[in-house]
């Protein structure tokens, strides 16, 4: 269950990637950021640096930074985010690993538009 969203992942992060961004590292925040083993197994698969942040709670932080800079405490919000948004640690990927999981991705991906047709009619059994 855990390789499987993050291939869904992959998938997306592959789209933006075709279309000319580069994205070096991922955020991890919220409850998913407890998890270490789920972390290293997206690092893994993605082929990406995955970063947790000292305050996890994305929402908040973000209320924060927005509070902070109305209430003028900093020039900005960007300036608010660079002073606020710590990170705490940094996964890194396995290479050989990534190279095993890239093998399973191309598979995953074939299976993945199958998936759609089945999971519409499970939605519509669990919608009666």
């Amino acid at each position: 269950v855990l390789e499987s969203v993050c291939f869904e992942q992959k998938i997306s992060l592959d789209i933006f990637e075709q279309y000319g961004f580069t994205i070096r590292e991922i955020r991890a925040v919220g409850g998913e950021a407890k998890s270490a083993k789920w972390l290293k197994i997206r690092a893994d698969i993605l082929g990406k640096s995955i970063k947790t942040l000292q305050v996890p709670e994305a929402s908040c932080l973000g209320a924060a930074i927005l509070s902070g800079y109305a209430l003028g405490y900093y020039p900005s919000i960007d300036e608010a985010a660079h002073e606020m948004v710590k990170v705490k640690s940094e996964i890194e990927p396995d290479e050989d690993l990534y190279k095993r999981y890239l093998r399973k991705y191309h598979i995953f991906k074939k299976i993945y538009p199958a998936l759609k047709k089945i999971n519409r009619e499970l939605s519509e059994i669990s919608s009666l």
